[in-house]
């Protein structure tokens, strides 16, 4: 508000956010998943760094709210990149323009929340969830992110190439061949 009485939006609004936005492509560009946890109420660029995230967990009692709209802004802090790809077009809209606020059951329902559980055990769950992921190995990590978040804007012949590199380097892996061993060595 005050940048907006002193006529200094773009400077002001310009500088933060990017700081912020160079935040939000490290999140997506590195070859580790990162994981948001949700208790009590995200909004604004709070609720879009919540789903800028690649897997977001939260309280039965979260609640969400977009609020742009409301106070005449189009989304940000990654409420777009985060919202869009999971859910679409029309319900991002919709959640952008139409919603006041939604609730983690909601946002589970549209795939924008991997769980939910009760607010007391959040954190132990978020740990879990971490530990659980934490258990792949990195080129596995790094190379299903890379696939999943370029697919969607990737020509197929591309992307089949992208696939056949990744599953190549992951192959040449430690990890993979005592992951290979152990699986195999299970029905013997």
């Amino acid at each position: 508000g005050a940048a907006a009485e002193a006529g200094t939006v773009t400077p002001v609004v310009g500088e933060l956010l990017k700081h912020y936005h160079a935040f939000i492509e490290i999140i997506r560009r590195m070859p580790k998943i990162s994981l948001s946890s949700v208790h009590g109420s995200a909004a604004g660029a709070g609720m879009g760094l919540a789903f800028v995230t690649d897997l977001c967990i939260a309280a039965e009692d979260a609640k969400f709210t977009p609020a742009y709209a409301k106070i005449g802004v189009s989304p940000d802090g990654g409420s777009t990149v985060g919202i869009v790809g999971t859910v679409g077009s029309r319900r991002a809209l919709q959640i952008f323009l139409a919603e006041d606020n939604f609730t983690a059951q909601q946002a589970y329902e549209w795939g924008l929340v991997a769980k939910t559980v009760p607010a007391t055990e959040l954190k132990a769950a978020t740990r879990q969830l971490a530990e659980r992921l934490a258990q792949n190995p990195p080129a596995a990590i790094a190379g299903t992110k890379q696939l999943v978040y370029q697919a969607a804007t990737t020509p197929v012949k591309q992307q089949l190439d992208a696939e056949e590199h990744k599953i190549i380097m992951a192959m040449n892996t430690d990890a993979f061949r005592i992951a290979v061993k152990k699986f195999t060595s299970k029905g013997k």
